[in-house]
């Protein structure tokens, strides 16, 4: 049940992978896309960035240390991982469905196809 309304059977994966180049530091990108990604940097840089099990984690791309955040609601997720290029960021979005929605790609699926995604990149 979602809300009052009931949901019968699986419903379709609405899996998006989203892969973009952003002017700007890690930083400024992170917070841009959601300001309280930015409370993950206190100090603003990425040194200062503080792990959060869960939310907010460091990422080893190559050679390359990228940043990801998980969120979700009510089975409607999504994770950003922001990768440091030259001054300018790598923002990858994957928007995914939770198990909760009973979705036809498992919840688990859909984040190895994510991880995929970022694990695969060429920097």
């Amino acid at each position: 049940m979602i809300g009052r309304a009931k949901v019968k059977g699986p419903i379709d994966v609405s899996l998006t992978i989203r892969v973009t180049q952003e002017d700007g530091p890690v930083t400024a990108v992170a917070r841009k896309t959601n300001p309280s990604f930015g409370e993950s940097f206190p100090k603003g840089s990425e040194a200062s960035f503080k792990e959060s099990k869960g939310y907010a984690e460091k990422v080893t791309i190559g050679t390359v240390t990228g940043f990801q955040f998980t969120m979700g609601s009510h089975g409607s997720n999504e994770q950003d991982t922001f990768v440091p290029m030259k001054g300018k960021t790598l923002l990858v979005k994957c928007s995914y469905a939770g198990d909760y929605l009973s979705p036809t790609m498992s919840e688990a699926d859909q984040l190895k196809a994510c991880e995929r995604v970022v694990s695969t990149l060429k920097l």
